[in-house]
């Protein structure tokens, strides 16, 4: 397995993905920065930092193939989120912040060192006329 930078032509792979979940996303909300994990090759999980401001980054849009096996997404999330780490420490990102409302997604966080919290996280849809 190779991750490498997201690039526009692993578009395609994340957009069949969002469709096979029946997710609503739109990719052009990606962060600018993401990786991509290859299986022989082939594209099948992507993990992205978003840039927050103060310092902090924001682990965000980790999506895998659906069609792989369970055992190969974990690793492949596992490298990305390892790989995604490291770039941040790298590029002097003070903070790392998630969030999840998957319990496997909760326990690789864990197991890289993020902290569960007892904030509640909150939003406000300003699309709805509020």
């Amino acid at each position: 397995m190779r991750i490498i930078p997201f690039n526009l032509d692993c578009k395609s792979h994340i957009q069949a993905w969002v469709n096979k979940r029946e997710l609503k996303i739109d990719l052009n909300t990606l962060p600018k920065f993401g990786l991509i994990a290859l299986d022989k090759g082939t594209p099948m999980a992507a993990g992205f930092i978003r840039e927050v401001e103060g310092g902090f980054g924001m682990i965000d849009s980790f999506i895998t193939d659906p069609e792989a096996s369970s055992a190969l997404r974990d690793e492949a999330l596992n490298r990305i989120t390892a790989k995604l780490i490291k770039i941040a420490k790298y590029n002097k990102v003070n903070q790392l912040i998630a969030y999840t409302v998957d319990k496997n997604t909760l326990v690789r966080s864990l197991s890289h060192g993020f902290v569960q919290l007892d904030h509640s996280v909150m939003a406000l849809d300003l699309s709805k006329g509020v």
